[in-house]
């Protein structure tokens, strides 16, 4: 006998072997709600295959109002206009059987679920027979949801005050309540072999049942969940032995096969073990001392040889073998082998001993270190050196030092390399990295530093230490030549190289403005730009000056950002905020005279 409960889910049962007819009785579950109408119950006898898979599905009955039908075909229930106890319930699934697939026409046998309970306490319809029962509510405008037929899905509940029906049932799946409406919701239909329709507010209709040839069903059964049981007569099976010696014989040295057959009306299947009787003394053996000898020299290990075990037996025939290991006058690596050597009578016993071969690496490593370096630069790259062995495995490190690629301290610092062998082993080099200081090295800067284009060559500015080398745009020798620099921003280098060959430079700007045709200062006199730096506004203050005068305001590079002419204000402002940080020239004329301010904005 196997019972299924309820689980919400697919489970299997596999025919046993010699079970060709079985007998089941199926129920499905009751309708959700107080007043959901009970499952119905098919029982029917069905032939199997032993080993084919049966495939059960045990309907559930809801337990929740709001939400889709029992397991396996229930009717849902979408809303709860009413707010729930008024409400009507989703509909009980069904309980059935599938053999050869797991879609509802592989059904054998179905037993139907109960319809919900509908609206105030309406009697949803029982499931099971041929047909399943009508919703019972008594005080609807209307129709219930109906009952399911061997041919098609109940109706839906009609609601005579919309001219609405809720939806009817479909093969295996119960109808949904009803649409909303003023009033509340009505059950959902009951799964089953059809499902029943679903009330509109009123009850639904039950699912009806199948049953094979032979079968039989009935309504209004089951409360609750659902449940299958399957119930069978095993084959009767007969066990004989065929061969060997029966439990508690005295069995003689060596093998003995003993084979049973077990028989059903099915036929006759065998098996057989061994009993082995055997001789239980073991033969004996003596193994050498452990050995201990160091590397050969310039190799990674050492040539051995020694007097291999021999062993003994009460018997003769015993045999003698390495086991495992090298072996006498083989090459033997540094570290410990193990030479195991085992014995074997001719019965098959076996003893064996074992003693360790170790090779001692007792020759150090070597390496040899860079020369001793000296640099300017603070940043050293040097091809770190790497220790050699013996043996492979040899790792070399940095134990002092900072290494290669890093920037070393003013002064000497010793690296010190080290390399140590698979066994421990070490030897270790060293090496000096002599870090020299940069010369110190300054340039004055011009004054001023704005000249114009067509001003004679001016001297540089000194730099220190002397005996340095000058480089830049203009400059020949140690002058500045303006006409050959050009207008712009110019910037002059002064280098020096000490006795170590370390170099330092220092710079300094002048500036090259155009200045032709008119004299500078003459008239233009107490002029002021301010604030200066500035972000956004400068202004311009003419001070005593009088006469007409225009304003040109350039960048380093000689191109002109903003221009006013004949102005008289006393103060001028210009909007620098959207011009580029960096360094302008201002240069205010008349006719006969300029003055040129250098103006920065930050």
């Amino acid at each position: 006998l196997q019972t299924f409960n309820f689980t919400g889910a697919l489970q299997t049962w596999t025919v046993p072997a010699g079970v060709t007819s079985i007998t089941v009785d199926v129920k499905g579950a009751q309708g959700g709600g107080a007043y959901g109408g009970n499952g119905g119950r098919s029982q029917a006898t069905i032939t199997v295959i032993p080993g084919q898979t049966l495939n059960i599905y045990v309907g559930g009955t809801p337990t929740v109002q709001l939400g889709p039908g029992g397991f396996n075909g229930g009717g849902a229930v979408a809303a709860l206009p009413c707010g729930g106890p008024s409400d009507g319930w989703p509909g009980g699934g069904a309980s059935d059987i599938r053999i050869g697939g797991t879609t509802l026409n592989d059904r054998i046998i179905v037993a139907g679920g109960g319809g919900g309970m509908g609206w105030s306490n309406g009697l949803g319809g029982a499931g099971g027979g041929t047909i399943g029962s009508d919703g019972a509510a008594s005080w609807i405008v209307g129709t219930n949801g109906f009952g399911a037929t061997q041919v098609a899905g109940g109706n839906g509940g009609f609601y005579s005050g919309n001219g609405q029906s809720a939806p009817s049932g479909t093969l295996g799946v119960g109808g949904d309540s009803g649409p909303l409406n003023t009033y509340c919701t009505g059950g959902g239909g009951g799964g089953g072999y059809y499902g029943g329709g679903g009330g509109y507010v009123s009850a639904a209709g039950g699912g009806s049942s199948l049953v094979p040839s032979g079968g039989s069903t009935t309504s209004n059964y089951q409360v609750g969940n659902g449940e299958i049981t399957i119930s069978y007569t095993a084959a009767t099976i007969t066990t004989t032995q065929t061969a060997g010696l029966a439990s508690g014989s005295t069995f003689p040295i060596g093998v003995t096969t003993n084979t049973f057959s077990a028989t059903t009306i099915f036929g006759t299947v065998t098996c057989s073990f061994t009993v082995t009787v055997v001789d239980a003394e073991a033969p004996a053996i003596t193994c050498l001392s452990n050995i201990t000898v160091n590397n050969d020299a310039g190799m990674c290990d050492a040539v051995i040889t020694y007097a291999a075990p021999v062993g003994t037996d009460n018997c003769a025939g015993a045999t003698t073998a390495l086991f495992s290991g090298l072996g006498s006058g083989a090459t033997f690596p540094i570290g410990t082998t193990t030479e195991t050597y085992e014995v074997t009578d001719a019965a098959a016993n076996a003893t064996s001993c074992s003693f360790t071969v170790t090779v001692v690496d007792a020759e150090a490593p070597v390496i040899t270190c860079p020369s001793d370096i000296s640099s300017c630069n603070p940043v050293v790259n040097y091809a770190a050196p790497v220790g050699a062995d013996n043996c492979a495995g040899a790792t070399t490190t940095m134990t002092a030092g900072l290494g290669d690629g890093a920037t070393f301290p003013i002064g000497t610092t010793t690296e010190t390399y080290e390399v140590t062998d698979s066994s421990g082993n070490t030897t270790s080099c060293s090496f000096t990295v002599t870090i020299n200081a940069l010369p110190t090295v300054t340039l004055a800067t011009f004054s001023p530093d704005t000249i114009c284009d067509t001003d004679p060559v001016v001297a540089l500015p000194v730099g220190t230490p002397a005996l340095g080398t000058y480089s830049g745009n203009g400059v020949t020798g140690a002058n500045f030549d303006p006409a050959l620099a050009g207008i712009g921003t110019h910037y002059v280098y002064y280098n020096y190289t000490d006795s170590n060959t370390c170099s330092s430079s220092d710079s300094t700007m002048i500036v090259v403005v155009s200045c032709v045709g008119i004299n500078e200062n003459a008239s233009l006199t107490g002029i002021n730009v301010f604030p200066n730096p500035a972000n956004n506004v400068i202004n311009i203050s003419l001070g005593a000056t009088t006469t007409t005068v225009n304003f040109t305001l350039s960048a380093v590079d000689g191109k002109v950002v903003y221009q006013a002419k004949n102005s008289t204000d006393k103060i001028t402002a210009i909007d620098i905020s959207n011009f580029s940080k960096g360094i302008y020239f201002l240069k205010v004329t008349n006719e006969s005279d300029y003055k040129v301010f250098k103006v920065i904005k930050q």
